[in-house]
């Protein structure tokens, strides 16, 4: 179940119960912010945040790049079994029960970004439905959201698979 916080709260409550009773896997990315969200985090497997919902979770400021690490842990010591932090140009890092990983991103020239969020999260969400690891996933999710802010737009930012799989192919080879 893939939840975001466009939708009422007590839907979103709601339905990370029934997800819960139901044994179904949860991921909720906490854009846009709304306050009580924190009471949500003992319901959610798969957590997502941003660099600025982080820190109103936490109730500070937005977190930094040398701050994500120990908020992405603090997160977890919530409830979500993983965490995973897009901090824009600077990549993520994600954590689980076995790993935290800090992901780069590749530099690229910036169109727009108000598609990259939404496409970060949608493949990220497929990345674990096909078995991918949380950081794998999350690899595919950073490249995904990195490869949007090369578009204008929101959904004629979103790459095919193909399109993401050989922007993958092409910056793999540089590093």
């Amino acid at each position: 179940v893939l939840l975001q916080l466009e939708l009422p709260f007590e839907t979103v409550r709601t339905t990370l119960e029934l997800a819960r009773q139901a044994s179904a896997r949860s991921i909720v990315n906490t854009a846009p912010y709304v306050p009580g969200t924190a009471s949500l985090l003992e319901l959610i497997d798969v957590l997502v945040v941003n660099e600025i919902e982080a820190g109103q979770l936490l109730d500070r400021p937005p977190v930094s790049v040398d701050d994500a690490p120990a908020a992405v842990s603090e997160l977890r010591s919530a409830g979500p079994e993983i965490v995973f932090a897009t901090l824009g140009a600077a990549g993520a890092v994600i954590e689980d029960e076995n790993e935290r990983v800090a992901i780069a991103a590749p530099k690229v020239d910036v169109v727009d970004t108000t598609g990259a969020g939404d496409t970060s999260v949608g493949a990220f969400a497929a990345s674990l439905a096909e078995g991918k690891s949380p950081s794998d996933a999350a690899r595919f999710a950073v490249m995904a959201g990195t490869f949007a802010v090369q578009r204008a737009g929101a959904q004629a930012a979103q790459p095919t698979r193909s399109e993401l799989e050989q922007f993958i192919e092409l910056h793999s080879a540089r590093a």
